[in-house]
C-alpha cells in the first residue's frame, strides 16, 4: 500500500466526508422535489439498465439518498453521524487511505449489485424480470453501503 500511496497519494481528495455529504444533501433536495421523481428513479444502480446503455447509473446511485426516513431530524443525525466518522477515519488514517476505502467501497457495490443481476437472471431467466427486481432494490443500495462503511 505504501508504493502505491507514494505514487498516487497526490491525488487523494482531502475532506472527502463533506463532499459525500453535500452529495447526499443534493439527492435529498432532489428527492423532495416532487417533479424530480422520474429523475431520481433514473439515478439508481440497477445493473439491468446499466447493461441497456444507461451507463451514467454506475457513478449517479451516490445521489440516491439513504431511504431510512424521510424526517429532517434523523437525516440531520445520519449525516451528522457519517460526517463524525468519516472525518475521524480520515484524520487516523490519511486523506488517500480514507479514499481508497471510500471508493472501493463503491467499487464493490457495483460489482456486488451486478453479481445479484446475474444471480437473479439465472435464477428466473427472464432479464426483464430480474431488471424489475433489482429497481425496487436499487434504491436500498446507497443506504446498505453507508450503513457497511459506517461500521468499520
Amino acid at each position: 500500500m505504501s508504493k502505491f500511496e507514494k505514487k498516487f497519494g497526490k491525488y487523494a481528495i482531502n475532506n472527502l466526508t463533506i463532499i459525500m455529504i453535500l452529495i447526499v444533501v443534493a439527492g435529498y433536495v432532489l428527492a423532495l422535489m416532487p417533479q424530480t421523481a422520474d429523475i431520481i428513479h433514473s439515478l439508481t444502480l440497477n445493473p439491468g439498465y446499466i447493461l441497456q446503455g444507461q451507463v451514467w447509473r454506475l457513478f449517479t446511485w451516490v445521489l440516491n439518498p439513504p431511504t431510512i426516513s424521510n424526517e429532517m431530524l434523523v437525516v440531520f443525525l445520519l449525516m451528522y453521524f457519517y460526517y463524525s466518522i468519516g472525518t475521524h477515519l480520515e484524520r487516523t488514517w490519511g486523506a488517500y487511505k480514507y479514499n481508497v476505502y471510500i471508493f472501493s467501497g463503491m467499487l464493490f457495490t457495483v460489482i456486488a449489485s451486478f453479481l445479484a443481476y446475474g444471480l437473479l437472471v439465472l435464477l428466473v431467466k427472464n432479464p426483464v424480470i430480474a431488471t424489475e427486481f433489482m429497481d425496487s432494490v436499487a434504491y436500498y443500495s446507497f443506504t446498505v453501503y453507508y450503513l457497511c462503511t459506517s461500521v468499520l
